[in-house]
């Protein structure tokens, strides 16, 4: 702040000038008024200074904000399935016992003991056998029996000797199937059924010849990497056409 001081008192007009010799206390005065103004210079005051420990503050404690539920995972949706090409129709599967080429039923071994075969055909079918014929083969009289489990078209064929004529242990010679067994829906593993078309045979196994040993009767020698086995099939005159009425396989007697 800047002050301003009154002029000191001067001589009256026309009066002789004296050198003015200014006293302590006015000098005192001034310097006074000189070191306030030099401290009022416009500079702006200082903060005053807070004594004493500062007030912490509480640390602010974050928000938990909620986990965000998981997302469902998407079900894949299945491509869809392309048609089948054109091919064999499979008939619905027949429940009972399995027939397989090579003279083998179920998962038995061909030629099986007598004793597990009928062990197995009689669970699959519900009951046990009757004897049909106490030769294996009734035209030339081998050794051995005819097995029929009664209104199923089902037979074993067992042979109690070799080739030789040598007795052996009692085995499952040939398994045969009969029309009968059409209402049972009993046929091959590979789908074969007796009382299929004619023309399903060659569907199922394709390359099958057709021999036509009697007239409206044919003979099917099928052969596959399991072994083989017969389909016999005759038209009888119903208008159906021809029909497979017999499957086997194993040791045929030719009847």
């Amino acid at each position: 702040m800047h002050v301003t001081l009154p002029p000191a008192p001067g001589p009256a007009p026309d009066a002789p000038r004296r050198r003015f010799r200014p006293t302590l206390g006015i000098v005192a005065g001034v310097t006074v008024l000189g070191v306030l103004a030099g401290c009022t210079d416009g500079s702006p005051a200082a903060e005053p200074t807070t004594t004493g420990s500062p007030t912490t503050s509480p640390s602010a404690t974050p928000a938990t904000s909620p986990s965000p539920s998981p997302s469902p995972t998407p079900t894949p949706t299945a491509a869809p399935t392309p048609a089948p090409t054109a091919g064999p129709t499979a008939p619905p599967a027949a429940s009972g016992p399995v027939f397989r080429p090579g003279n083998r039923i179920g998962d038995l071994p061909a030629n099986a003991p007598e004793a597990d075969a009928v062990a197995y055909l009689t669970a699959a079918l519900g009951g046990a056998p009757s004897q049909a014929s106490d030769r294996a083969c009734d035209t030339s009289g081998l050794a051995g029996r005819l097995l029929s489990w009664d209104g199923t078209g089902v037979f074993l064929r067992v042979r109690t000797t070799d080739d030789a004529g040598a007795a052996v242990a009692p085995y499952a010679a040939a398994w045969v199937l009969t029309d009968e067994a059409v209402a049972r829906g009993l046929g091959t593993d590979a789908g074969l059924r007796v009382g299929d078309p004619g023309s399903r045979i060659g569907e199922v196994y394709p390359g099958t010849p057709r021999q036509e040993p009697h007239p409206g009767e044919w003979f099917y020698p099928v052969s596959t990497a399991e072994g083989d086995l017969t389909v016999l099939a005759a038209d009888d005159g119903s208008g159906a056409g021809e029909r497979v009425y017999r499957i086997e396989s194993g040791y045929g007697c030719g009847e």
